[in-house]
């Protein structure tokens, strides 16, 4: 795992984050990442945020992660990839670690919610179930 201090995931920060990527994959040629692929993981996040109805002020500490996890049932092989942990910082996604390791068949990319925002995802449904 390489660990870092959290780098916000936005364009001004691009070359660090692609130094991190490139550190890390060193001689990989398959399954590999590219800034472009924590844009687009930071924006769906948020916007899974969103739909959730939570707050931007409630967001901090959310986390998500995203790895390469597609594998066809064919390859023999033990196929590696890139996965990446990040976390929801005050005002953006933050990039918390990234491992090269070995990809799950059955893997699945998540967000990870805290207890408080847990807690109002759930009050939140409720209130539209017995308002119908």
């Amino acid at each position: 795992m390489l660990k870092m201090l959290k780098i916000k995931i936005e364009k001004r920060n691009e070359q660090r984050i692609q130094a991190i990527l490139d550190q890390l994959q060193k001689g990989a040629r398959v399954r590999l990442l590219e800034p472009k692929d924590l844009f687009n993981l930071a924006e769906r996040a948020e916007r899974c945020l969103a739909e959730l109805e939570i707050p931007k002020t409630s967001r901090p500490k959310a986390q998500a992660t995203f790895g390469f996890h597609w594998i066809p049932r064919s390859y023999r092989g033990s196929p590696y990839g890139t996965i990446v942990g990040i976390e929801r910082g005050r005002n953006a996604w933050m990039l918390a670690w990234a491992i090269r390791a070995r990809c799950n068949r059955g893997g699945r990319n998540e967000i990870v919610l805290t207890k408080y925002q847990e807690e109002r995802v759930l009050k939140r449904a409720l209130e539209k179930a017995t308002s119908l």
